[in-house]
């Protein structure tokens, strides 16, 4: 299996009292398709199976600490 270069990021925000927080994160910036696993048993069954990775993932979060 090849290497892969993947990019993640975040951009954060919090009050001066810390008693607020919010924050965006991107996974997979750039879309980028790959397989997290490969099993070759071809040997045994006669395939090749995989488990494809994460489409690009966007999250958002909000926290109120009291």
């Amino acid at each position: 299996m090849p290497g892969r270069f993947l990019a993640n990021a975040r951009l954060g925000w919090s009050d001066p009292e810390d008693k607020w927080t919010a924050a965006l994160e991107v996974q997979n910036l750039f879309d980028k398709y790959y397989f997290m696993s490969v099993s070759d048993v071809t040997t045994s069954l006669g395939l090749v199976t995989g488990a494809p990775g994460l489409p690009r993932t966007w999250l958002a979060s909000i926290e109120r600490k009291f």
